[in-house]
């Protein structure tokens, strides 16, 4: 089950929030828990020990966030072996194995934020193992994020706030990310999927670029999709789950695009990894060495296969470059940092899409034929067919990558935004009925 299903949706959601919203205060992080667990159950169903896995990581992170709290003199060894530990299970399941257990990426880097941050004394621990329970296994973060530190609602855990006030702001929001999801990225990702079925050696250079741009609105819309919709569910339970897209197309710079896109991501790794090795106070050596490291690390954390481990150096060369010489300059430019990206974006991702890398070599192939590798597309004009059948959602995805949809949609009175919205859950309702629904492509990674 997903947040782009019609058994969520339509079942789930509702059944759900009547629970919740009839549970008294002190009842509500308890139907959070069991509503959490009937989201997760079914989805490992014949995966038993991935539930298994999940509740040991749970109770481990808690009694450690105790026991570090409780005992200073061995706080750093305590932190150590829980750190140890959520990487062993993670290395070991993700890369080693091959296997992912669903949500074990997020919930690994929320537990040890959870350790870092009590080790610092920056959060006093959780004593309320449901309390925690219910943030840990919350089903709006653990399958795909957004990555959401225990500080940002600890309060929120114990004392809501008015509900009924934030509930309408919510669904609104879910609203919204649900037609990202279902009418936008499900629908132009076809034309990658498409293209990959054809095999790149028999695609021309115009469907390759096309395809490029595809993925690249996909990935977009389905990721950006599923946290506002997150975000909205979160709304309407009183926890505020943070800001993880902020219109990262329309960057002029990759380091600014990373500063926009999976934004909990970023400050995961500038405040876990970046910051305690040094950052940029150690001089121009050691903040080379640790963005390498961070992006190094930020490959790994999406993928096994070595086109992660390349899509990775390339972002680092890309922004060490930006950093050193050119970024500045890109900035200050009206048009030349938009073209700059307008190339970088899809490239970068097909590097992230094609595992195999003899495929992504003759992907590249098909993007930049001048260099003489291989043999035309016996299929020139192929892409044509693809323009005319997915053409109005790539405008639409242009669209939606600009300010314009939002601030009319701002500027709307009250009484014409409701149909709005019962207009879009209509239409993505309607096309999951017919098919339309696709896995979210960030639950895999």
């Amino acid at each position: 089950m997903t947040f782009g299903s019609l058994t969520f949706v339509c079942i789930f959601l509702p059944v759900f929030f009547l629970l919740y919203y009839m549970a008294g205060p002190r009842r509500k992080n308890f139907v959070l828990l069991i509503g959490s667990l009937c989201f997760y159950i079914p989805a490992v169903w014949e995966y038993p020990w991935q539930l298994t896995l999940l509740l040991a990581s749970l109770v481990t992170d808690f009694y450690l966030g105790l026991w570090i709290y409780r005992k200073p003199r061995s706080k750093n060894l305590l932190f150590a072996a829980g750190l140890l530990l959520h990487l062993a299970v993670l290395g070991g399941c993700k890369y080693a194995l091959g296997i992912l257990p669903l949500g074990l990426s997020f919930y690994t880097f929320q537990g040890i934020s959870y350790l870092a941050d009590v080790r610092r004394r920056k959060v006093y621990p959780e004593e309320d193992l449901v309390a925690f329970s219910a943030y840990y296994l919350c089903f709006a973060l653990i399958t795909s994020g957004p990555i959401t530190r225990y500080e940002q609602i600890r309060a929120q855990l114990h004392k809501r706030p008015a509900l009924s006030r934030e509930f309408g702001k919510g669904l609104e929001t879910f609203v919204i990310g649900l037609g990202l999801k279902v009418l936008l990225a499900n629908h132009v990702s076809r034309i990658w999927t498409g293209t990959a079925g054809i095999g790149y050696e028999s695609v021309s250079t115009a469907l390759a670029w096309m395809a490029a741009y595809a993925y690249s609105f996909r990935i977009l819309f389905d990721f950006a999709g599923y946290s506002m919709m997150a975000i909205g569910i979160g709304q309407m339970l009183g926890l505020p789950i943070p800001q993880n897209f902020d219109r990262p197309y329309l960057s002029k710079t990759m380091t600014v695009f990373w500063r926009r896109w999976h934004m909990t991501l970023g400050a995961w790794f500038r405040d876990y990894v970046y910051i305690p090795l040094g950052g940029s106070r150690k001089g121009a050596f050691r903040t080379i060495l640790n963005l390498a490291v961070v992006w190094l690390l930020t490959g790994i954390w999406h993928g096994s296969t070595l086109n992660f481990l390349l899509w990775g150096g390339v972002l680092f060369a890309v922004i060490f470059l930006e950093k050193f010489l050119y970024g500045r300059f890109l900035e200050r430019s009206h048009v030349l940092g938009h073209l700059y990206m307008l190339l970088l974006i899809p490239l970068s991702w097909s590097v992230f899409a094609i595992t195999d890398l003899t495929e992504l070599e003759l992907f590249f192939t098909r993007l930049f034929p001048f260099f003489g590798m291989g043999p035309e597309s016996p299929f020139p004009g192929d892409w044509m067919k693809y323009l005319n059948l997915y053409g109005l959602w790539l405008g639409l995805c242009v669209l939606f990558v600009t300010p314009l949809p939002k601030w009319i949609y701002d500027r709307l009175p009250r009484i014409l935004k409701v149909p709005v919205l019962l207009a879009i859950l209509g239409l993505s309702l309607y096309s999951l009925y017919l098919g339309a629904g696709d896995p979210f492509l960030y639950s895999t990674f």
